[in-house]
Formats: C-alpha cells, sequence, structure tokens
C-alpha cells in the first residue's frame, strides 16, 4: 500500500505517492484525502472497483459537484479522472 502524503503548494495539493515516484496534482483545493484504498461502486451499473484514496477523493467531490450543479467542477474531475484512472474512469464515472 503506498504512503500518502498531501503537501501544501501555493493553491492547490500535490500528493506524493512514495512507490510510484510521482506527483499527481488534484483538480480541487482543501479536498481530504484519506489513507486506505477503498471500493466504489457505480450505482447504476452495479460494477465497482478499488480506489487509490486520491481518486476517491476526487470522486466523492464529483458527485458532491453533481448534487450542486457545479457542473463546472464535474467537468474539471472528470477530466482529472479519465487523465489519471482510465480504467475506472470508465467503470465508475462514464
Amino acid at each position: 500500500m503506498p504512503i500518502v502524503l498531501d503537501i501544501w503548494c501555493g493553491t492547490c495539493i500535490m500528493v506524493h505517492l512514495i512507490e510510484r515516484k510521482n506527483y499527481m496534482k488534484l483538480p480541487y483545493k482543501d479536498i481530504f484525502v484519506g489513507k486506505a484504498d477503498e471500493f466504489i461502486t457505480n450505482p447504476f451499473s452495479g460494477e465497482g472497483c478499488m480506489l487509490k484514496p486520491e481518486a476517491v477523493a476526487v470522486y466523492d467531490t464529483i458527485k458532491g459537484c453533481e448534487i450542486f450543479g457545479d457542473y463546472a467542477g464535474v467537468r474539471k474531475g472528470l477530466d482529472w479522472f479519465a487523465k489519471n484512472f482510465p480504467k475506472e474512469y470508465f467503470i465508475l464515472l462514464d
């Protein structure tokens, strides 16, 4: 399991995944990133998959943006998800 560190960088949070040895810029600022992987299920298809903590944080924010009608926020999250987690994107969000 990767070790996740939250690092503040100006107005964005950079998540450093030590096992991957790279930085992943999150699409939203000030979101909570947990420490454990989670299994998420698509409520429409019933399919699910395991997500890394940063993907869970973005997924949850996308769903919150949908509820509040923030479609620019939804699009920002969907674009990030498709780029960084394409397989999971097609299972959960496509």
